[in-house]
């Protein structure tokens, strides 16, 4: 589980609107950070329709802990609709409606995990 808000870094392009890095903790008996980068500009032109486009883009080598377990973040795909977006204050709320991300560690075979009708949202973060 996503604990909620998630931080959006400052735009990578250095203007408004542009591609942000965005960093999730995570909850529910697992550690780590599930990252993923996100157009905000897409996002609000985009606002209350379910586009596959607008997904989140992974940000391989960032990891899900479970237990001593260590596993990276290999993809993230499906749909997403997204309900609110603020390009300025960097922010944004939404929901994958039907999304799959999978996780992988060296010698055992990839986690996927589904996510359906699931709420996420982010808040500005200090970091680029």
């Amino acid at each position: 589980m996503l604990e909620l808000p998630c931080l959006v870094g400052l735009s990578l392009t250095q203007r408004p609107g542009g591609p942000s890095a965005v960093e999730c903790d995570l909850t529910g008996g697992l550690s780590g950070k599930l990252s993923f980068i996100v157009d905000l500009g897409s996002i609000a032109s985009n606002l209350n329709k379910i586009v596959p486009a607008a997904l989140p883009i992974p940000v391989p080598g960032h990891s899900l802990m479970s237990g001593a377990d260590s596993y990276s973040l290999q993809a993230l795909r499906g749909t997403a609709e997204f309900t609110a977006a603020d390009v300025s204050g960097r922010s944004f709320m939404g929901r994958f409606v039907d999304a799959e991300m999978v996780f992988s560690r060296a010698g055992t075979a990839d986690v996927v995990c589904h996510s359906r009708n699931t709420l996420y949202s982010g808040a500005p973060g200090n970091f680029l």
